[in-house]
């Protein structure tokens, strides 16, 4: 008998976020259509983008992924990725979830290797005494010394407060238990969006698998990331030194038509 799953019942949905840089987001979503090509029968792919470009669109609706959400109004990543989340609630049930950013190109071995280590790896214990709960292969630089322990019997980092949020990989379980959402602020993307999650997934006694070095995944070329040194992400949420948050303040002024908060 042939194992055919149901439609609704994928292994994988993916998120693709993605914000303006139309050469950039269609070679990383060129890429990772061709790297799950072969595992079709059991990953969706949903798109999340905020660019107000019709011809953005266009070029994107080459790529073979299964669902679309956008928002031509510009809207943060985290509200993004939680209308993309609401949609895979009501529409799939799957065993992960995966989001991404658009900046990466992907080897044909990063899907069934995220697959593996996740389902192998996930509630085990850590060098941190924390089980592993999200996971991913991003070829970001890895954090500071004291965030970071090798596992050796794993050949993976375990990162105490990570990992970042350009990929990230757990159980769909985790993310609706654990995750729970991405908190959206005034800001196109910020540390308060992306550290909440991850502070959360600390909080409850978990930690993240960096597979550091696997060769999974890379960065468009001369293109590292939708934000890295281009703008102020600011602090985590959880700091209440007010002048660490200029740059929500400054965007918070925006929000009023005549100009200054009063």
């Amino acid at each position: 008998m042939t194992d055919v799953r149901a439609l609704n019942c994928p292994e994988t949905v993916i998120v693709f976020v993605s914000y303006e840089r139309e050469d950039v987001a269609v070679q990383s979503l060129m890429s990772l259509c061709l790297a799950v090509r072969g595992f079709r029968d059991r990953v969706r792919i949903v798109v999340s983008d905020a660019t107000p470009s019709y011809d953005k669109i266009a070029a994107l609706r080459v790529c073979e992924f299964d669902d679309l959400i956008w928002t031509p109004d510009p809207t943060s990543a985290a509200t993004s990725r939680n209308l993309a989340t609401t949609l895979i609630q009501d529409k799939y049930c799957p065993e992960f979830i995966c989001f991404v950013e658009d900046d990466i190109v992907y080897s044909k071995k990063w899907y069934p290797t995220m697959v593996e280590v996740t389902r192998s790896t996930y509630g085990k214990m850590s060098p941190w005494g924390v089980a592993y709960g999200v996971f991913s292969g991003s070829p970001h630089v890895l954090f500071s010394e004291d965030r970071r322990k090798f596992d050796a019997e794993r050949n993976i980092v375990a990162d105490i407060f990570g990992v970042a949020a350009d990929q990230r990989f757990m159980p769909f379980h985790h993310y609706l238990n654990v995750f729970r959402m991405w908190d959206p602020d005034v800001l196109g993307i910020s540390s308060c969006q992306t550290g909440s999650q991850v502070h959360r997934n600390t909080m409850r006694g978990f930690c993240a698998g960096f597979l550091h070095g696997w060769g999974l995944c890379d960065y468009v070329p001369d293109q590292q990331s939708t934000w890295i040194g281009q703008r102020d992400v600011g602090p985590p949420s959880h700091d209440t030194d007010v002048n660490r948050h200029k740059a929500i303040l400054a965007a918070g002024r925006k929000q009023f038509p005549s100009g200054d908060a009063k």
